[in-house]
């Protein structure tokens, strides 16, 4: 079986059987996503400490290396825009 946006069986199972969530929501709000990827959806902010050039402070970085071994990212969206997916969400680590 394949399942959406990369989602692993275990992650897919949680939120179909462990949390009563419907598949057509499961399918347009939940990512897997793992990898230096993972910054590109938690380092958005121009809050986040960078050095010069623009790249995110090592310190940070090593703040959120654990996160590199993946987890679900939930997409955020947006009741007063016709529901459209926001550029921040939350990750729960695998």
């Amino acid at each position: 079986m394949e399942y959406p946006n990369n989602l692993t069986p275990a992650e897919y199972h949680e939120l179909l059987a462990g949390s009563a969530i419907h598949p057509a929501l499961i399918e347009s709000s939940f990512f897997h996503i793992e990898g230096e990827t993972i910054y590109d959806y938690l380092f958005i902010s121009d809050k986040i400490p960078r050095k010069n050039a623009g790249r995110v402070t090592d310190a940070y970085i090593r703040q959120y290396q654990h996160l590199l071994l993946g987890g679900t990212w939930i997409q955020s969206l947006d009741p007063f825009n016709n529901w459209q997916a926001m550029e921040w969400g939350r990750i729960k680590p695998n």
